[in-house]
């Protein structure tokens, strides 16, 4: 058998991909902006990722690794130490791939991957901190350049 025209599986976005998508297309300048953030605030309290700032403390002196879209500094969260990573924003714009990551990491459960404890998301500017596992251990640019033949 073949499938009927109206049959066929089409594939769709979801409302939280719509939203992610219209996030990272943003500026933080549209009005409608407030909205998009405050929906996103609504999914995090509904997933259970959002972390109230004030359930955290940061320790920005004690930077565990800078890039170029931010850094990564020791925190505490429920106790326990933590990576907390802050983007950077430039130019009074935010950093697009901090929703691309927020959008994967908030689904993502795997042994060799940093647990994602929650994220903490900025109701005015809309900047997203994430709150991390803080992994032990030789720091990855370390491990890569102590291997042979790179």
């Amino acid at each position: 058998g073949s499938a009927s025209p109206g049959s066929l599986s089409v594939p769709n976005t979801t409302s939280t991909g719509a939203l992610f998508t219209q996030l990272r297309l943003s500026t933080p300048s549209e009005v409608s902006d407030l909205d998009r953030i405050s929906s996103l605030m609504e999914l995090g309290t509904k997933e259970q990722w959002l972390i109230d700032e004030e359930e955290t403390t940061i320790d920005p002196k004690c930077v565990l690794g800078r890039g170029g879209q931010g850094d990564v500094v020791m925190g505490r969260f429920c106790c326990g130490p933590v990576a907390i990573k802050r983007y950077q924003s430039r130019f009074g714009a935010r950093n697009p791939s901090m929703f691309d990551e927020l959008r994967i990491l908030r689904h993502m459960r795997h042994p060799n991957i940093a647990l994602f404890h929650g994220a903490i998301v900025g109701p005015r500017g809309g900047n997203i901190t994430l709150v991390l596992e803080k992994v032990s251990g030789i720091r990855l640019d370390a491990f890569i350049s102590e291997m042979p033949g790179l």
